[in-house]
């Protein structure tokens, strides 16, 4: 049972589609009289969903999400080489990184391209979202409209290039529509906390903290003992909090410097200045 079809723009021959069960099908040469069909169905899906939704980008075919509706499951798949391989990109829409959890349903995906740039759009069972950089789990989603359409159920979205225009369709509701001129704008860099500049006598186990910076919904923690930061020995990504404990220190008076990068949906801000420390003596 096909459940969603799409047609690719560059080049204009290759078509996509979905069916009940999380299956995704890929057809090369769909205008000749010998289509090849593929079958490109991730080993990631989630069994028990409907690809109600597939998604090309306008400048590669090869780049394609595919939308699995339900709920307790991964919501978003994107893969960047026809279907060969797929990675989760439904990010903070899933309350738990495997999918389960309040997350919403999802139901369509859009892609609107301005200039050389792009916005996705996500329809969902408590309204539209948007971000303008994908990055696995990581991928940050914001709510469009929260005061007009709010939580309301978007099955569908158009878009045109030409001017920026996106439209939802929501059930039972309404329709509504904007025109995007331009994309948002990358979030602050944060502000650091502790271990304050220059700390002395740092154990191996240590609580780093910074200040919260505006629509930032996930951070980037880096230590190093290379001022320049061309050698990182530690990065956690994916911090939904303005602080994380961080273990195994090498002790015995070693200089480390770290910094915080701040994500949000119009993508990865520049990281902070770099904080030093220094451990603690090593014990005999």
């Amino acid at each position: 049972r096909i459940t969603s079809v799409q047609i690719s723009e560059n080049p204009s021959d290759i078509l996509y589609f979905g069916t009940y069960y999380s299956r995704v099908f890929r057809v090369e040469n769909a205008h000749s009289e010998n289509p090849i069909v593929k079958d490109i169905t991730g080993n990631e899906f989630p069994p028990f969903s409907t690809v109600t939704c597939v998604a090309i980008d306008p400048d590669d075919a090869d780049k394609v999400f595919a939308v699995m509706s339900n709920y307790s499951i991964i919501s978003i798949f994107y893969s960047e080489n026809g279907g060969e391989t797929w990675v989760p990109v439904s990010g903070n829409l899933e309350e738990r990184p495997d999918g389960t959890g309040a997350g919403p349903n999802v139901f369509w995906m859009e892609i609107l391209k301005i200039g050389e740039e792009k916005l996705y759009f996500a329809g969902t069972s408590i309204g539209v979202f948007s971000t303008a950089y994908i990055d696995g789990m990581n991928t940050v989603w914001n709510m469009e409209a929260p005061d007009l359409i709010g939580n309301s159920v978007c099955r569908t979205m158009d878009s045109r290039s030409s001017d920026g225009l996106v439209v939802a369709g929501t059930y039972g509701y309404a329709v509504f529509s904007k025109n995007f001129k331009s994309m948002p704008a990358l979030p602050d860099s944060p502000q650091l906390i502790l271990p304050a500049m220059s700390r002395r006598a740092i154990l191996d186990t240590a609580t780093f903290s910074w200040q919260p910076v505006e629509d930032a919904v996930f951070y980037k923690l880096e230590i190093s003992k290379d001022p320049t930061f061309e050698e990182v020995d530690y990065v956690f990504d994916g911090i939904r909090e303005t602080e994380y404990l961080v273990r195994e220190l090498e002790q015995g008076l070693v200089d480390y410097y770290w910094r915080v990068s701040a994500r949000s949906y119009a993508g990865v801000g520049a990281p902070s200045g770099s904080y030093q420390f220094r451990t603690a003596v090593a014990p005999p």
